[in-house]
């Protein structure tokens, strides 16, 4: 059976009570007096909590009054703000351009004068180191030119030593030391400076090296031609002339390399040429010109092994078109040794 609703149990309980007699009526009066009481407690109940209710809606609003009023302004809306905010920004703006500057600059350096103690371990290395270092690791990084091609030669009857490269390329720079050594046996050079490759994302960024530009080289045995063609900006500097053309486009081009128009580019005499850097960039990296030049004495050092091997080659390709002059170099080891790897000059 269902539940009866509330005004069905109502009646149900009036019924109950008449049928109940008098006892059953004052426990009915006692039942509404209890109620009465009930219902009063429950309006005072209800008048309290609207009383706190209220109370503490009153008491929320002054406490938020008094927040607004003691709370501080914000930093934003100072007077401060207003006129230290635009020199801040400004000095952020600057400190940000100066470490950007300061961070991406760049760690080599123009054209400089060599320093004399860099000169003097480049130019002065010892006949046992050379003799010591032979080839070093290196594989013979000349190539014959083709049977029938006389030595080039200048009007004094000198042969020819042309170098092409660029002050930027890092495997010029790599090439450069050899070249000062090598030539340096044979004659002197004078306003000689140091510079680095260029910078970054150049491979091998700021290679210390040498630079020819507005050097001079003095020989007895050979005249010696450097191009400089671009600056480590990659600006214009020097320029072919149209013999130094017509031997550039010759021979730096298939079958000598793949790659026409590298730098660096050596020919030497017509007899021999040298496209790319001798040996591998990676060994100067992390050093300077100090360091550098003060290791070439050490024969067990990579940095000699490599630099002093490339350089012993090009000193016997040397020899091989000037007849072997002067004595004291191309007779000391490991010269002529390298001479018979190379192969005897197809113009001689």
């Amino acid at each position: 059976m269902s539940k009866p609703k509330r005004s069905q149990r109502s009646t149900q309980g009036g019924s109950n009570a008449n049928r109940s007699g008098t006892g059953n009526t004052g426990r009915s009066t006692t039942t509404r007096t209890a109620t009465a009481r009930a219902t009063g407690n429950v309006a005072a109940v209800n008048a309290g909590r609207a009383t706190t209710s209220n109370n503490r809606t009153q008491a929320r609003a002054a406490y938020a009054k008094s927040r607004r009023r003691g709370a501080p302004t914000p930093w934003y809306k100072t007077a401060w703000a207003t006129i230290g905010g635009p020199i801040v920004a400004i000095a952020l703006v600057v400190t940000i351009f100066v470490v950007i500057a300061t961070h991406s600059g760049s760690s080599g350096i123009g054209r400089q004068a060599v320093p004399a103690n860099v000169l003097h371990d480049v130019t002065t290395i010892s006949d046992q180191t050379f003799s010591k270092v032979g080839a070093g690791e290196l594989t013979n990084p000349l190539q014959q030119i083709k049977p029938g091609v006389p030595i080039l030669k200048d009007s004094a009857g000198k042969p020819i030593f042309l170098y092409v490269g660029a002050e930027y390329c890092p495997y010029c720079a790599a090439e450069r030391w050899s070249m000062v050594i090598a030539l340096s046996r044979f004659g002197t050079f004078s306003n000689l400076h140091i510079i680095s490759s260029a910078d970054a994302p150049e491979v091998f960024p700021d290679t210390p090296t040498f630079s020819f530009y507005q050097s001079t080289y003095t020989s007895q045995y050979l005249t010696f031609q450097s191009v400089e063609m671009q600056d480590r900006n990659e600006k214009s500097l020097e320029s072919l002339t149209s013999a130094q053309n017509a031997i550039f486009t010759k021979y730096d081009a298939p079958p000598y390399t793949q790659s026409a128009g590298s730098f660096p580019f050596v020919d030497i005499g017509n007899q021999y040429v040298a496209i790319g850097a001798g040996y591998q960039n990676d060994v100067l990296t992390g050093s300077d010109w100090n360091s550098i030049a003060s290791a070439l004495n050490n024969p067990n050092s990579p940095v000699t092994q490599s630099i002093v091997g490339n350089a012993n080659y090009l000193t016997a390709a040397i020899c091989q078109v000037t007849g072997n002059k002067p004595a004291n170099v191309c007779t000391a080891a490991p010269i002529p040794t390298l001479e018979q790897a190379i192969g005897k000059p197809a113009g001689s």
